[in-house]
């Protein structure tokens, strides 16, 4: 009967050698991987829609959104294309405005400075909404996002078309009708884009 020659110790100490040295080497550029990974996340300079909001006293911030519903408001807008042209016509850079189901959605890039922040720019879009209710236009609610494009900030707002019916009804006041709207300003940040790079 004949055994089996055992493995040479040699042998298995260089294998065992061999995988300890080949864990090492894996740590160590995965390592070096997670912190190139890390030093590559952009900084995130996106500060939120509170931060394009005018610091004024509530009574000069009502004075702002009412202006801007006053200007519009009692405008000739009918349809989708006349409250797109209004609205350039103010200044708003328009992006896109589409209507799902009964929902009216409008995007738009901000051009107001940190100090003049986005109220006027909503009271006119306010105006404008209350203008197209006016005629009958069928929707329950205008969706606004706003856009900042130096920043990539994003911020949304809701008006109701219930609240525009009712202010065209002077049942709301433009300072009332604005206050509405400022309430629903909210401030949506984006994850930074990050793109990986293997290490060499």
């Amino acid at each position: 009967m004949t055994r089996s020659r055992p493995p040479d110790r040699s042998r298995r100490l260089s294998q065992r050698v061999m995988l300890r040295w080949g864990a090492v080497l894996g740590l160590s550029a995965l390592a070096g991987c997670t912190k190139e990974i890390g030093q590559e996340f952009p900084p995130n300079e996106k500060i939120p829609l509170s931060g394009q909001l005018p610091d004024l006293p509530v009574e000069e911030r009502t004075a702002v959104l009412e202006a801007g519903i006053t200007a519009l408001a009692d405008a000739d807008i009918a349809t989708e294309e006349e409250f797109v042209t209004a609205l350039e016509a103010e200044g708003i850079a328009v992006e896109s405005l589409e209507t799902i189901h009964d929902v009216l959605t409008l995007e738009y890039s901000t051009r107001q400075s940190p100090n003049e922040g986005v109220l006027h720019e909503l009271g006119l879009i306010a105006g404008a909404y209350a203008a197209l209710v006016e005629t009958r236009y069928h929707t329950t609610v205008l969706e606004v996002t706003i856009a900042n494009e130096r920043s990539s900030t994003y911020g949304v707002a809701e008006i109701a078309a219930e609240d525009a019916e009712r202010y065209n009804a002077s049942e709301y006041s433009a300072m009332e009708y604005g206050e509405l709207v400022a309430s629903s300003i909210m401030s949506k940040r984006d994850p930074p884009a990050v793109e990986t790079v293997p290490s060499i």
